[in-house]
C-alpha cells in the first residue's frame, strides 16, 4: 500500500484487510514493490529515498527502522531494485559490499549480527541463509524474479548474441526527463551507443569506448552532445557491441525513443 505523503510503501494491512499496518516498515516492500510494478514503478521512486533515509546502515540496509544491524537479504533486494530502476552505481556499490562479506562457501549470511530484529515475531542471525544467497545471485545477474517469463536476459524487445551480449530496451519509453539503457557484457568488448533524429542526424554519443564485463546502465537526459536540451519527438538509437579480437562477434540494434515534455 502506497503512502503518498511520506513516499513509502506500507507492509500491508491489518486483519480487516483495509487498515494499513503501520507498526513495521520493512525495506523489502520498498524494493519488492518497485520490482513488481516494473514499467509503472517510476511514480514510486520515492520509496528508494525513503529506504536510504530510514533503513540504511553504514554499508547496506536493515530490515526495519531501528537499524540494529545489516540485513544482507534486504540489501541484495535493494541492489536488484536499484538496477531495475536504472541506478547502476548504487546497485554496484551494494553488490561490491555484499561480495566483501560473502562466506567462503559462496553463500550469504542472513545478517551481520545475531538477533537482528524485524518488528515481527522473528529475528535473523549471523548464519548462512538461502534467501540472502538467492537474492545475492539475482542482484549479480540483474534478474527481476517478479517477472520470471521476462527475466533480464529475455525481456521483450531485448537483443542478444550467441556470445551472450544482451541489450535491453530503454526504460521508460516514452520518457519525460531521463531514460536508461541497460546491457550485459560477458567479457570485455567495445560498445557504441548513438542517438539520431528522424532525419538521421546524429545528436548524441552516449557511449564510445571499451568496457569491462558486467551489467551496465547508461542514462540519457534528453540533451545533445553540447548538453543542450532537445525538443519533444521521436529519436532513434543505434547500438554496436563488438569483440575487438573477433569483429565478427557482435550485437547490433536500432530502436526508437519517444521524448514527451
Amino acid at each position: 500500500m502506497w503512502d503518498q505523503d511520506s513516499g513509502k510503501f506500507w507492509t500491508g494491512t491489518l486483519d480487516d484487510g483495509i487498515t494499513p499496518n503501520k507498526s513495521v516498515i520493512p525495506v523489502d516492500i520498498q524494493a519488492w514493490a518497485l520490482l513488481a510494478l516494473r514499467e509503472d514503478a517510476g511514480k514510486y521512486l520515492a520509496a528508494l529515498s525513503f529506504a536510504e533515509s530510514h533503513l540504511k546502515t553504514s554499508n547496506g540496509f536493515d530490515f526495519n527502522e531501528d537499524r540494529d544491524g545489516t540485513w544482507y537479504e534486504g540489501t541484495a533486494q535493494m541492489a536488484s531494485a536499484y538496477f531495475a530502476m536504472g541506478r547502476c552505481k548504487q546497485s554496484d556499490e551494494l553488490i561490491k559490499f555484499l561480495s566483501s562479506v560473502q562466506d567462503s562457501s559462496g553463500g550469504m549470511l542472513a545478517a551481520d549480527v545475531d538477533g537482528l530484529t524485524t518488528g515481527f515475531d522473528w529475528q535473523y542471525f549471523k548464519r548462512l541463509h538461502v534467501g540472502a544467497t538467492a537474492w545475492m545471485i539475482l542482484a549479480q545477474e540483474g534478474v527481476n524474479p517478479f517477472w520470471p517469463q521476462e527475466i533480464h536476459r529475455r525481456m521483450p524487445g531485448s537483443a542478444s548474441s550467441a556470445s551472450g551480449y544482451v541489450f535491453y530496451p530503454n526504460f521508460p519509453n516514452p520518457f519525460n526527463q531521463l531514460t536508461v539503457f541497460q546491457y550485459a557484457l560477458p567479457h570485455p568488448v567495445k560498445v557504441s551507443i548513438r542517438l539520431f533524429d528522424v532525419l538521421g542526424r546524429q545528436i548524441r554519443t552516449l557511449v564510445e569506448e571499451n568496457q569491462e564485463t558486467g551489467n551496465k546502465c547508461v542514462e540519457w537526459e534528453a540533451t545533445d552532445d553540447d548538453n543542450r536540451p532537445i525538443s519533444s519527438g521521436a529519436y532513434f538509437y543505434r547500438v554496436e557491441i563488438v569483440d575487438s579480437d573477433d569483429p565478427g562477434d557482435r550485437l547490433s540494434r536500432v530502436g526508437k525513443v519517444i521524448l514527451l515534455k
